[in-house]
């Protein structure tokens, strides 16, 4: 029997509906490889790296950038750049000097749904293809990269919407995800905030990231009105090396998580 592994996280998207939660949700996990959702994320709070509690500055501060062997990116409005692998160069991780291959061909459209596959060859061939396809047209849009380093020990997605009042409303919702074929149990996205830019960072562990593997599911970006400003609405794929230090996951009190499923129960039965 599969056991589900309890995380915090206060922005969750699960399927294909759009679900706040303020307290816990229940991810399984899959064969012990584990999608935990609100490392870091920020409803209430703007993405600058100088604010100090932002989920960018908390990510950096435990070894984020530093520790980054490459990250598959994909940036709306961003021209001839809006799918495209930053990969680190240098003698060493701390040289913060990254190299970057794009697909210039590539724009996003609003609310469609693309499947993607990733795949890394393992640490003895070091490369990296990232391909979208395009089910409406039929077009596959691909980027690769050999790294300078890979010890890859896990990853994180990190999403990012713009203030809700620049585009109305927007969105980005990873689904169908899966890790050497093998189904992760739940999805990440995040919908845009009235008040400020939102970032959350998810993590996929359990799997030995040095060999070879594969990751791939569904990509929706949507966004309402004009396109947003570059670099508002993204995501990015990163490759963490062993050296990150990620934060201990609170476990909430059992009373808590029962108010919880009541609440939810509450609210389905409204809806209803």
């Amino acid at each position: 029997m599969i056991q589900p592994t309890i995380v915090k996280s206060r922005t969750f998207l699960s399927l294909s509906t759009l679900l706040v939660c303020s307290s816990t949700c229940i991810l399984p996990s899959a064969y012990g490889q584990t999608l935990t959702t609100g490392i870091y994320n920020s409803p209430g709070q703007a993405s600058a790296y100088s604010d100090p509690n932002s989920p960018d500055a908390l990510f950096v501060a435990d070894g984020g950038g530093k520790y980054e062997s490459f990250g598959v990116e994909g940036n709306v409005n961003l021209t001839g750049q809006e799918l495209r692998i930053n990969s680190l160069t240098g003698k060493s991780p701390g040289t913060f000097t990254f190299s970057t291959a794009k697909n210039s061909s590539f724009n996003w459209v609003s609310g469609r749904t693309y499947g993607f596959t990733q795949t890394y060859s393992g640490d003895s061939e070091k490369e990296i293809i990232f391909t979208l396809n395009d089910a409406f047209t039929g077009k596959d849009y691909s980027v690769k990269q050999t790294l300078d380093y890979g010890n890859v020990a896990l990853l994180m997605i990190r999403a990012r919407t713009p203030i809700g009042s620049e585009t109305n409303s927007s969105s980005i919702l990873f689904s169908n995800l899966e890790v050497n074929g093998t189904s992760l149990k739940g999805d990440v996205g995040l919908k845009s905030g009235l008040e400020y830019d939102r970032v959350q960072y998810s993590m996929i562990t359990g799997v030995d990231f040095t060999e070879a593997w594969s990751f791939s599911g569904d990509i929706t970006v949507a966004w309402e009105g004009a396109e947003p400003k570059a670099n508002k609405l993204n995501f990015q794929i990163k490759a963490m090396q062993g050296g990150l230090i990620v934060p201990p996951v609170p476990v909430p009190e059992p009373s808590v998580f029962a108010l919880a499923v009541i609440s939810l129960g509450f609210c389905l039965r409204r809806k209803r």
